[in-house]
């Protein structure tokens, strides 16, 4: 009996042995195989990988985008809560009571808003590089004045959290404190006395403006219309923007816009080492003095002038002065801080007042 049994289990792990063995041949993968689905799975991730890190780069870009909007604008609700929205004199006014309720790490001057963003232009979606030293007015930020909006000159700003903003103040904004809307999302009905543009990601690529739910952008208007400037003045073929009042220079200053190659000759006087440049500051606000307008501009321009009602004429530009001295972009060689400059006034052709230290002189420039 012993032995049959012991047969029997012999019998059975010789069985199951050769079954398994058998299973083995049959389920085991050839190298061929193993590389195929190796391919296969490769093939996958390229494809696969790429959307899903797109996906999160987009949920990281919205999120972003919305705590920034969020975050200016609780700001703004604290502004309009304890002291309205209607009673600043302009940008500067403005930002000067923002900066109590907003973390604002740098604060640039119209004259210097390459200082407070973190590129010297910006690619719009038709192509054309925008540079961000003409963001200077609402203009340019292309919100109209009109019976209820007076959009006033520019101020840069980096808050704490590294976002880079330009934004312009609407001086006859007025918002009732008690009746303004609550928060919806990231928008808040507080913020509509400013237009601005700001840069999300700093210096990082691609600096391409677009509204926030395009992808693809970097930089994002918040209630502006867009960023660049339509012709204030056209004539002959140049486009012109406004005239505008430039912030004077040291020389120290100077000297650094003729490195960056925006002018090619500074000017000492050791009898007045405290006087500043004001030529210099129109060249800076313009970004160089190819993007000032001419002597033969600026002499079109005033014959264009003449043409009707010089009062009316000169109030269409947004002026209440009747005279005035404007700059050009071309230095007068025949002294030595000589500038080319018009004097805009109803008749006759004198005026010239070259000195690049003139106070007085306003500016403008071309596109």
């Amino acid at each position: 009996m012993i032995e049959k049994v012991l047969s029997a289990q012999k019998l059975f792990k010789k069985n199951v042995c050769r079954f398994s063995k058998r299973f083995q041949r049959k389920n085991a993968f050839t190298i061929a195989e193993l590389l195929i689905t190796i391919v296969i799975i490769g093939l996958i991730s390229v494809l696969i990988i790429p959307f899903f890190i797109s996906k999160i780069q987009d949920l990281v870009r919205a999120k972003r985008i919305e705590n920034i909007e969020q975050k200016f604008g609780k700001a703004t609700d604290k502004m309009l809560a304890l002291d309205g929205m209607n009673d600043y004199s302009g940008t500067a006014d403005f930002v000067n009571t923002l900066k109590k309720h907003l973390n604002i790490v740098k604060i640039c001057a119209n004259s210097d808003l390459e200082s407070c963003w973190p590129t010297d232009t910006v690619k719009l979606s038709d192509g054309r590089n925008w540079k961000i030293a003409l963001t200077t007015t609402g203009n340019s930020l292309k919100m109209i004045n009109n019976q209820e909006n007076e959009w006033d000159d520019t101020i840069g700003i980096i808050i704490a959290d590294g976002t880079h903003m330009i934004l312009s103040y609407n001086k006859k904004c007025d918002i009732d404190p008690f009746k303004f809307s609550t928060w919806s999302g990231s928008k808040t009905t507080s913020t509509k006395c400013i237009a601005a543009v700001y840069d999300w990601n700093g210096s990082k690529m691609p600096n391409l403006f677009g509204v926030s739910t395009d992808n693809n952008a970097d930089v994002i208007p918040l209630n502006a219309n867009g960023l660049g400037l339509s012709c204030f003045i056209e004539l002959n073929g140049t486009c012109m923007g406004t005239f505008f009042k430039p912030e004077g220079l040291t020389y120290d200053e100077c000297n650094e816009l003729k490195k960056q190659n925006k002018l090619d000759r500074c000017y000492y006087d050791s009898r007045f080492p405290d006087a500043l440049d004001y030529w210099g500051g129109a060249v800076k606000q313009c970004g160089g003095t190819k993007n000032m307008v001419s002597e033969k501009d600026l002499l079109a321009l005033r014959e264009k002038l003449r043409e009707g009602n010089w009062d009316a004429n000169i109030a269409n530009l947004g002026l209440s002065i009747q005279e005035f001295l404007v700059f050009s972009g071309e230095r007068d060689r025949s002294t030595a801080d000589g500038i080319k400059s018009v004097y805009f006034y109803p008749g006759g052709n004198a005026g010239y007042w070259p000195s690049r230290k003139n106070s007085s002189a306003i500016a403008i420039c071309k596109y």
